[in-house]
């Protein structure tokens, strides 16, 4: 059986090895810039989401609590001794102590 039935992609030439690692050279840069450009875009997606300072979402949660416990307190469910005004006297005591 002849073992030339199958076409040769570089035929037999004093170059050919160097032909063929330019081939994966060539292969392994555009596959590079591929995956850094997925990449780069990736992650400047994930941190531009983020613009409230710490300072904003800490007010942000203790305005939310402090509407909770109002909720709670008008349904008579949970812990209602405290008022309004001790609820937000102790948010501001918490974000003074989070700031130190």
């Amino acid at each position: 059986m002849d073992n030339n039935n199958f076409i040769e992609v570089f035929p037999n030439h004093e170059h050919r090895r160097l032909y063929v690692l330019l081939l994966i050279l060539l292969f392994v840069i555009i596959a590079g810039v591929f995956v850094f450009y997925q990449i780069r875009n990736s992650s400047s997606v994930n941190f531009s989401n983020d613009t409230k300072s710490a300072e904003e979402k800490l007010a942000e949660e203790n305005k939310e609590l402090v509407r909770l416990s109002e909720v709670m307190k008008e349904a008579g469910v949970g812990q209602t001794s405290l008022s309004e005004s001790e609820l937000k006297s102790y948010a501001e005591k918490f974000n003074k102590s989070k700031n130190n």
